[in-house]
C-alpha cells in the first residue's frame, strides 16, 4: 500500500491557518478527491504501455488488468492538516525509490514469461489442467534459478512458463504516478475552486 501526500503553496497555507479545523478538513478533502482522480486517470492511461503482457489472453479468456484494478481501488483520506492518496499496491512504491523483491513464500520468485502464466500462480495453472515441471537447471546468472516449463490441458508441446529468481531489482520510475508538480497544482486548483464556490454561495 502506497501513501502519497500532497503539498499546497505557502500562500494557501496562510489562508488555511485562518480557518477552523472543519473548514480546513473540507478543503483538504476537496483537494484529495481531485488528486485521487488525477492518479486514477494517470494509472489507467499508462496501463496499456506499462503492461502490454496484460493485454494477452491468459488462457482463461480474461485479462489481468493489474494496473487498472489498482486505479479503481485508489482512495483518499484527509483531515484538518493534510490530505493523501492511497494506492493499494506496493508496486507503485517504485515511483519514489528503487525496489528489491525477494520471495516471501517458497525459495524463488516465479516471473511469468508466457501469456498463459501471466496473472496466475503455479498452483492455479495446475488446477486448470497444466502439468508444470522444472527441467534440469542450466548455467546462468546467479540470480536465475532456472525455468518452469508446462504442458497445457490439451497436451500441446511443453513451453516455458516462468523464470525462477531469488531476487528482482526494479529501478525507480517516477512516471508511474503523476509528477509532484501536477499533483500540487491539482490540489491547489481544487482548493481554490472550492473556496470560490463557497464565496459565491455566501
Amino acid at each position: 500500500m502506497i501513501r502519497a501526500e500532497f503539498r499546497v503553496p505557502q500562500s494557501l497555507h496562510r489562508f488555511l491557518d485562518c480557518l477552523k479545523p472543519s473548514g480546513r478538513h473540507h478543503l483538504f478533502s476537496a483537494a484529495a478527491a481531485s488528486v485521487s482522480d488525477l492518479v486514477r486517470r494517470h494509472i489507467a492511461a499508462d496501463a496499456p504501455r506499462r503492461h502490454s503482457s496484460s493485454q494477452f489472453d491468459d488462457g482463461t479468456g480474461q485479462r489481468t488488468g493489474f494496473m487498472e484494478k489498482a486505479a479503481r481501488k485508489t482512495v483518499f483520506h484527509a483531515d484538518a492538516n493534510h490530505g493523501e492518496v492511497v494506492i493499494p499496491s506496493p508496486g507503485f512504491g517504485r515511483a519514489f525509490h528503487d525496489v528489491e523483491i525477494v520471495p516471501t513464500h517458497g525459495a524463488a520468485l516465479t516471473i511469468p514469461i508466457s501469456s498463459h502464466a501471466y496473472g496466475h500462480r503455479v498452483k492455479e495453472l495446475r488446477s486448470m489442467g497444466w502439468i508444470v515441471f522444472s527441467p534440469k537447471k542450466s548455467e546462468g546468472a546467479k540470480e536465475n534459478l532456472g525455468t518452469l516449463m508446462g504442458y497445457g490441458p490439451n497436451g500441446e508441446q511443453a513451453i516455458p512458463l516462468y523464470v525462477l529468481k531469488k531476487l528482482v531489482r526494479q529501478r525507480q520510475d517516477r512516471s508511474l504516478l503523476p509528477s509532484d508538480a501536477a499533483i500540487s497544482t491539482t490540489a491547489s486548483r481544487a482548493m481554490l475552486s472550492e473556496i470560490n464556490r463557497i464565496s459565491k454561495a455566501a
